[in-house]
């Protein structure tokens, strides 16, 4: 649904871009770039609310702190492209 839209995600090797998009690491990593940070739901028979929380794995969060970078960089290169 988000490939259709225009935003595939990262590493989905079906519905995804196959050039990896323009920053290199985009290309190199190696799954899906998704991470549910807290799940929940009702539990089926006892009735009560359940919640799971996981921080985000080491390679997930290096991938956003370079395309962060990369974007930091991109807007001192160009400061108006803060005003969009």
């Amino acid at each position: 649904h988000l490939a259709y839209a225009g935003h595939p995600l990262v590493g989905d090797g079906v519905y995804g871009r196959r050039s990896g998009g323009t920053h290199p690491a985009l290309a190199g990593f190696p799954r899906q770039a998704l991470h549910a940070a807290s799940l929940g739901f009702v539990h089926p028979l006892r009735c009560g609310a359940m919640r799971f929380d996981a921080d985000p794995p080491a390679d997930f969060t290096g991938l956003l702190a370079l395309l962060r970078r990369n974007d930091e960089m991109d807007a001192f290169k160009n400061p108006y492209s803060l005003l969009y």
